[in-house]
């Protein structure tokens, strides 16, 4: 009951990754799913790690924090997101972001 609406058909959003050594790339996705997670997991963009919906891999680097604490901020825009990307629901023309952070 507390989900975001989802925007239900075809849509295209941007995400751009930067990565620890701070080039970024931008991907445009075209795709019909609702969540966020669902779409980078299709497109292998993201790796699920052993705990269920946590990602510590995102196009090909991985982020752990217990090894360097360093982590994935997720970004809504230019703002800092306050929900994960499996509960992100996709509208058309959203703009993400994946930054390599380290704490």
């Amino acid at each position: 009951m507390n989900r975001p609406k989802t925007e239900a058909g075809a849509k295209t959003f941007t995400l751009t990754v930067v990565h620890s050594d701070g080039q970024s790339k931008d991907f445009t996705i075209s795709t019909d799913r609702e969540f966020l997670a669902e779409a980078l997991l299709d497109e292998k963009l993201i790796v699920e790690s052993d705990s269920p919906g946590m990602y510590i891999t995102v196009d090909g680097e991985t982020a752990d924090y217990s090894v360097n604490q360093s982590y994935w901020g997720f970004f809504i825009g230019d703002d800092y997101a306050m929900e994960g990307m499996q509960t992100t629901a996709i509208a058309d023309g959203d703009v993400y972001k994946l930054v390599y952070t380290r704490g």
